[in-house]
């Protein structure tokens, strides 16, 4: 049996952000743009660079949401208060979003 000292510090590293080399990120942002709809509004197809649904000091590389000009502008100028999608929505597109890249980067 693990000792609880040793099972938080398992538990600490797997909150860790996770951040990838620029290669690996920029393939990690091509699919995620490659879903074609913005996941904030489902509706616009005028497509930005992928939004990091966690900031600041958890930014992680695997939070990425597909998200349009006008959305991402209204995100980082307003906040999530008058978007179609809470933030706990978003952050589980992210989560569900790096299952997906996941899964296909197994099968290329």
């Amino acid at each position: 049996m693990l000792s609880k000292k040793y099972k938080k510090k398992a538990r600490l590293r797997d909150d860790v952000p996770v951040r990838f080399n620029e290669a690996e990120y920029k393939e990690r942002q091509d699919f995620i743009k490659s879903l074609g709809i913005c996941q904030v509004c489902d509706d616009s197809t005028n497509l930005d660079t992928p939004h990091h649904t966690l900031q600041g000091s958890n930014k992680d590389d695997r939070s990425l949401i597909c998200i349009c000009i006008e959305c991402h502008h209204t995100l980082h100028s307003v906040g999530y208060e008058t978007l179609k999608k809470s933030k706990v929505q978003l952050v589980a597109i992210g989560n569900l979003n790096n299952d997906l890249y996941e899964q296909y980067k197994k099968e290329k």
